[in-house]
């Protein structure tokens, strides 16, 4: 049986599925549908060893396939090798004359943040709005900005001067200056530094984001915010100094869009930076589209010899059944084919996406030489 595991956790998977070499092993599936352990590793040791094809039940709504095949198929394991969902992460720097060591901070730290993210893999680019020769300019330096803080292939450049009070009305009114830069596919985070609170309100940047077009671009987006909280009146206090004002409105898009925020005055904004990291990575997600993986070499894809299961963190692996279309896959648990006759790519059903979707610790595998379990 070829094994192919999609695994979300430390890493989260796009769409996509590359599949490394394969490592031919003796094994069979018995009848009751007990076989190979479910192995994400070469030594046999990864999550759910021990655990045979069919054990679990899918669960949508505890409903699903449990079992396996009457048949007895040869096995192999391979690891498959995952792309990363990209992120598009927007920085709008206030530049006041109260932010000099804050903006110093940021231009010194940047890389370092973009090294985090970059070590996972992740597809990313990066806007950062702000002047370098405005007063408390930032330029980017290499390698994540090109020289004199110029463009490069991560990164834009929106020489725009930012004021205390203006970041998110800033961030929509130059959207036209970095909009090609991003990509539908990707998610969106704007990340805010200011000792400030905005001009504009959590509801109206919002809802403004949300009309900027092409459609459908900003349908995910987080907001963070590294700013003066925590303290009334001025926000915070700390080695970078008091804060302007509270950043009321900071903290209510933070709230609403579940992102990550850090106390600007603090001087150390490594946790906030790690808190950032943590959020563009958990939003890439385990696809629910897979490519149909090749037969092991000398062999031939038997179509009526796949499964796709389904894992949650160390609990039991669950086959998924089949359906005939997506049409049947109604408000049931399922998977199906592209095109059964010719199949390149294998569906979940939107009820099963939507499980897989919101687990943090989903992993998928697709078995063949194993009869596939069909839905009853």
């Amino acid at each position: 049986m070829l094994r192919i595991f999609l695994d979300r956790a430390p890493r989260r998977a796009a769409a996509g599925l590359l599949l490394a070499g394969a490592a031919a092993t003796a094994a069979a599936c018995s009848a009751s549908g007990d076989g190979e352990s479910f192995d994400n590793t070469e030594d046999g040791s990864g999550p759910g060893a021990g655990s045979g094809q069919g054990t679990g039940t899918f669960d949508g709504s505890s409903s699903g396939a449990t079992g396996g095949s009457d048949t007895t198929c040869a096995s192999a394991t391979a690891v498959a090798q995952l792309t990363e969902a990209p992120a598009d992460i927007i920085w709008v720097v206030d530049q006041s004359g109260s932010m000099d060591q804050e903006t110093t901070y940021v231009q010194q730290k940047i890389n370092d943040f973009t090294s985090m993210i970059g070590a996972s893999a992740v597809d990313y680019h990066v806007v950062m709005i702000a002047d370098p020769d405005a007063g408390n300019g930032i330029c980017v330096p290499p390698p994540l900005a090109g020289p004199a803080c110029g463009d490069a292939d991560r990164f834009r450049l929106v020489p725009q001067e930012v004021d205390s009070n203006d970041g998110p009305e800033l961030a929509i009114t130059t959207y036209a200056s970095y909009s090609d830069f991003l990509r539908p596919e990707a998610t969106k985070h704007f990340v805010f530094v200011t000792d400030d609170d905005s001009d504009m309100s959590a509801a109206e940047f919002l809802s403004q984001v949300a009309a900027l077009q092409p459609s459908g671009m900003f349908d995910a987006v987080v907001v963070h915010a590294i700013y003066a909280y925590g303290t009334p009146g001025d926000g915070c206090d700390g080695p970078f100094g008091s804060g302007a004002a509270e950043g009321t409105v900071y903290t209510e898009l933070v709230a609403t869009t579940e992102g990550a925020s850090g106390v600007i005055c603090s001087g150390d904004w490594t946790t906030v930076f790690d808190q950032i990291t943590k959020a563009v990575l958990s939003g890439a997600k385990v696809p629910c589209d897979l490519d149909v993986p090749p037969a092991p070499e000398g062999e031939t894809l038997d179509t009526d010899l796949v499964n796709v299961a389904y894992q949650s963190g160390s609990g039991p692996l669950a086959v998924i059944p089949q359906v005939d279309s997506e049409a049947a896959c109604g408000t049931a648990d399922g998977w199906y084919y592209d095109d059964p006759a010719m199949p390149t790519t294998i569906h979940l059903c939107p009820k099963t996406c939507d499980v897989v979707e919101a687990d943090a610790e989903a992993k998928l595998q697709i078995e063949l030489g194993c009869e596939t379990v069909q839905a009853e």
